[in-house]
């Protein structure tokens, strides 16, 4: 049995409750929420959250978090887990957009993050993050859009 770290615990928690962006001018209180989680003002759902929602679960759980909306923040914190072998509730860093993307090294580019859940296929990862398909959801990724995988410094992979 793996073990279900805390931050993953409170990430399916909101996924249950189904959480998605309003459309129009009215917002969602809980995305406004994990505007809360990070170092600038959130006043709508309209805005690239995913990071947001990642700082929330780890604020949840007490744990150093990176305080930024952008995805690609996550690739400072923490420590790096083996591309090979992430651990159940990794952060997981992707690519967002085709063409050419910069490596790790680049903090200032496009990106997704989220939560590793699994490999459902040699070629696949899901993820369970924010603002996929506006939602709190699990979804499945190319494998070669995955940057790097991360865990808090503070923490074992048990």
């Amino acid at each position: 049995m793996n073990h279900i770290p805390p931050w993953l615990k409170v990430a399916e928690s909101i996924a249950r409750r189904g959480v998605l962006e309003v459309p129009g001018g009215q917002h969602n209180s809980d995305i406004l929420d994990f505007g809360r989680a990070v170092d600038l003002a959130v006043t709508t759902d309209e805005i690239p959250w995913c990071s947001n929602f990642v700082n929330y679960c780890f604020m949840q759980c007490d744990i150093e978090r990176t305080r930024s909306a952008a995805a690609r923040s996550w690739l400072k914190w923490g420590v790096r887990l083996p591309l090979e072998y992430p651990a159940l509730g990794a952060v997981c860093v992707m690519k967002r957009g085709g063409g050419n993307q910069p490596g790790r090294d680049v903090i200032r580019a496009k990106a997704h993050v989220g939560f590793f859940i699994g490999r459902p296929s040699p070629w696949e990862v899901t993820v369970l993050s924010g603002n996929q398909n506006n939602s709190v959801c699990e979804r499945n990724y190319p494998i070669g859009r995955v940057i790097d995988y991360r865990w808090p410094a503070e923490e074992k992979t048990a």
